[in-house]
Order: structure tokens, then C-alpha cells, then sequence
């Protein structure tokens, strides 16, 4: 149960460092594309909200696959 707990700590702790990043590069694009500071805002904020929530999505399957008990 340890192991489960500490997995999803660590899956959560990337995926919030791994977001901003990510998004950071998408509204670097957008700033080169010329978008409006009002649409970086948005554009940062949809694209953290939907990286985290896939990269916790990613972690739940791996967790699901790792630690399932075989019969």
C-alpha cells in the first residue's frame, strides 16, 4: 500500500512540474504567433489543466498495470 501511495505522490509531483513547462512552451509559440495576452492566459491556464490530466491519467494506468495482483 506504501508503494501505491509513494507511486501516486511521485506521479503527482512530476505532473505539476511537467505542466507548467509544457505549457510554458505553448504560450511561447502563441506569443511568436502574435495571440493576445487575454488568450495566453487562457491558452496557459487549458493546456496545464489538460497536460496534468494526462499525465495523471498516464499514471493511473501504469499504476493499474504495475501493481495488480496476477491470480
Amino acid at each position: 500500500m506504501r508503494d501505491k501511495i509513494l507511486f501516486f505522490v511521485l506521479s503527482a509531483l512530476a505532473a505539476l512540474t511537467l505542466s507548467p513547462l509544457i505549457a510554458g512552451v505553448a504560450v511561447w509559440v502563441g506569443t511568436l504567433a502574435g495571440m493576445t495576452s487575454g488568450a495566453l492566459i487562457i491558452l496557459f491556464g487549458s493546456t496545464t489543466a489538460g497536460v496534468f490530466a494526462a499525465f495523471m491519467t498516464l499514471a493511473s494506468l501504469a499504476a493499474s498495470l504495475f501493481f495488480s495482483k496476477s491470480k
